[in-house]
């Protein structure tokens, strides 16, 4: 993203929107372009999800959107915006993945580790809380 002039404008909306407006981003058309692309890829992901249960119920994906965003966070996405890489929330989806799997394979109660991914997610976004204080006393001291 940090390549392209789309990628740019997208990044610089996510910090500060009136920032990147003043400084010539089209944002109107960045935000719709954005959520173009966000359509296609869920609509692959609903393909990818139909074809693997072989069935179409509106409620399939339910939940899966706690796992997102805390695979997103733990990979390093900032929730205030303008920060991550992709690579970054691949990483963070390969961990959650994984403590998925072994919390199954250990028998975990669904409602623990619903409790325990969202302490995950707690803890990842005091660390990122706590990096952009970091950042903003080393510009302000500079």
């Amino acid at each position: 993203l940090k390549y392209t002039k789309f990628g740019r404008s997208a990044y610089s909306i996510g910090g500060n929107i009136e920032a990147a407006r003043l400084s010539g981003v089209n944002v109107e058309l960045t935000k719709i372009l954005t959520y173009v692309i966000s359509c296609f890829f869920a609509t692959f992901a609903g393909i990818v999800m139909l074809a693997r249960i072989k069935t179409a119920a509106p409620n399939t994906g339910n939940g899966y959107e706690f796992d997102v965003i805390t695979a997103c966070v733990l990979g390093g996405v900032s929730m205030t915006g303008g920060e991550g890489k992709i690579y970054q929330v691949l990483v963070g989806s390969v961990i959650i993945a994984a403590l998925n799997n072994g919390l199954i394979m250990l028998q975990v109660s669904e409602y623990i580790q619903i409790i325990l991914k969202g302490i995950i997610l707690l803890l990842a976004v005091i660390y990122d809380m706590v990096q952009r204080s970091r950042k903003k006393k080393v510009v302000i001291a500079a």
